[in-house]
């Protein structure tokens, strides 16, 4: 399968940059209060839940040789642009 390389300028035709509207997209000076309580800890009962899908996750993978070391949490709800 061969992939077709666009420009610059086909990308901006495309996108049309004019027209998106980001007056929705709000920086808050707080992180998801549904989430976490305060600063930067998580509610317990929501970090336990999402260890308890990373951990199932990562058993069906049977990488029984690989350990976890790290779970980060990415996206709109790890941030302050919720």
């Amino acid at each position: 399968m061969e992939i077709k390389k666009i420009t610059e300028q086909e990308v901006n035709d495309i996108i049309q940059k004019e027209k998106i509207d980001l007056s929705s997209f709000e920086v808050r000076s707080t992180l998801n209060p549904k989430i976490f309580d305060g600063d930067q800890h998580m509610y317990e009962e929501i970090r336990s839940r999402l260890l308890m899908i990373a951990d199932d996750f990562f058993e069906t993978l049977n990488v029984e040789w690989v350990d976890i070391d790290d779970i980060i949490l990415t996206g709109s709800l790890a941030n302050y642009n919720w």
